[in-house]
């Protein structure tokens, strides 16, 4: 299993004068949601207000750095892109290819909630932006249909071995907070010998130096620790 490393959390929360253990609101059936809402709102409150110290400055990169940990750069067989709002994934993955990294690009995602007045999938809308880009039509491989980032995963194998395409390394491209369970995700999928390469993309609303100012970053921040924690728990990886 991977060891990862969830103290980072616990040790920020008491740099930041909190002895909850936000952990201990989650098991394998049920996550206390309320209560986790009011400690993620009572924590950014205090940040609002707080001038930061030496300690919590520390602490707080330690967790975005931790999430967003990318690999050296090399060429591979196909760019994966993990769907989610905005085009900064879709950005990074059109720059890789017009670089020559990969042949291909895999778009994921299904059309998303948040998605007001486009009909397109996620998948469908960053591939839109792709070929504006210049990305050929021959060059995207598309999955419509996932609805999260295990599913992302599990159906863009699917399509892959589908169409006899099982390629030797994949450069992992999503959002910054979001790499470190994305890798892990990928790695539990696995059933045959690749090389995976991380290289995260800044989100477009926030990124290390603002995340914590910004109550969308800082809650998307401390929940990837908590569904990794809650993977965990499942056994996923």
């Amino acid at each position: 299993m991977e060891d990862i490393r969830f103290e980072y959390l616990n040790e920020f929360l008491q740099a930041m004068g909190f002895d909850e253990d936000p952990y201990s609101m989650i098991r394998v059936d049920q996550m206390d949601s309320a209560a986790l809402e009011h400690l993620v709102e009572d924590v950014f409150s205090d940040l609002k207000q707080t001038i930061l110290n030496a300690n919590v400055s520390q602490k707080l990169y330690q967790l975005w750095d931790y999430l967003g940990e990318e690999d050296t750069m090399e060429s591979a067989d196909l760019i994966f892109v993990f769907g989610g709002a905005g085009v900064a994934r879709a950005h990074q993955a059109t720059r890789l290819f017009k670089l020559g990294l990969a042949p291909k690009i895999l778009f994921t995602g299904k059309h998303a909630s948040f998605m007001k007045g486009i009909e397109l999938s996620e998948a469908e809308t960053a591939a839109e932006y792709a070929m504006e880009q210049g990305v050929s039509e021959e060059g995207i491989i598309l999955e419509m249909e996932s609805e999260n980032t295990p599913e992302n995963v599990i159906n863009g194998l699917r399509i892959l071995k589908a169409i006899d395409f099982l390629p030797k390394k994949i450069i992992l491209v999503t959002n910054q907070h979001h790499m470190r369970r994305s890798y892990y995700s990928f790695k539990a999928a696995l059933d045959f010998p690749v090389k995976l390469i991380r290289q995260p993309c800044v989100p477009e609303k926030f990124n290390r130096e603002t995340f914590f100012k910004d109550k969308d970053g800082f809650t998307y921040v401390v929940y990837e620790y908590l569904k990794m924690y809650g993977a965990r728990l499942m056994k996923h990886f």
